[in-house]
């Protein structure tokens, strides 16, 4: 069975529908093409909010969620998280030098969280660390609270890209 994306009808639906639906005038005007552009951004904008939801549901696991009381500054933050990574075989042993030379570039750290990670995408498995902490962790000029540090392997690399920027 195929389930369209968006009906656009002329007419008034028969039936209750959870397809998202446009009712247009017979001779389409600007109102109309309106309606139809507005109706596809919220569908568009649907999709990405699944497809988003399906991988972080994909790469958050418990064994990599952690409430605490902070760190000293970004550095001990990254060595501590990476370390623990390590031991439960999503990364290498190189894998916090790269999130330390991308951090060198610039740093992950917004408002009040930081997204660190490495440039190279070879992590053994893909996941999120993400760590709360009680107290702010110093991370170059903000002071974070949510730390979420990625490990993308290659062959998931499709998934830093749909969801780092709706992250940020």
């Amino acid at each position: 069975i195929v389930v369209p994306d968006l009906i656009i009808s002329t007419v008034p639906l028969n039936q209750a529908t959870t397809t998202p639906h446009v009712q247009v005038y017979p001779f389409l005007n600007n109102s109309s093409i309106e309606a139809i552009r507005q109706k596809i951004q919220e569908v568009r904008a649907a999709k990405r909010k699944a497809v988003f939801r399906r991988y972080l549901q994909q790469i958050i696991s418990p064994d990599i969620f952690e409430i605490g009381q902070g760190f000293d500054d970004h550095k001990h933050a990254i060595h501590t998280m990476c370390g623990k990574l390590f031991q439960k075989g999503y990364v290498g042993e190189q894998f916090e030098l790269e999130v330390l030379e991308r951090e060198e570039l610039s740093s992950t750290g917004f408002s009040d969280f930081a997204i660190p990670h490495a440039i190279k995408m070879n992590a053994l498995r893909t996941g999120m660390y993400i760590y709360i902490s009680t107290t702010p962790t110093k991370w170059g000029d903000s002071k974070v609270s949510l730390i979420i540090l990625l490990c993308i392997n290659r062959e998931e690399r499709f998934i830093f890209q749909e969801i780092f920027e709706p992250l940020t």
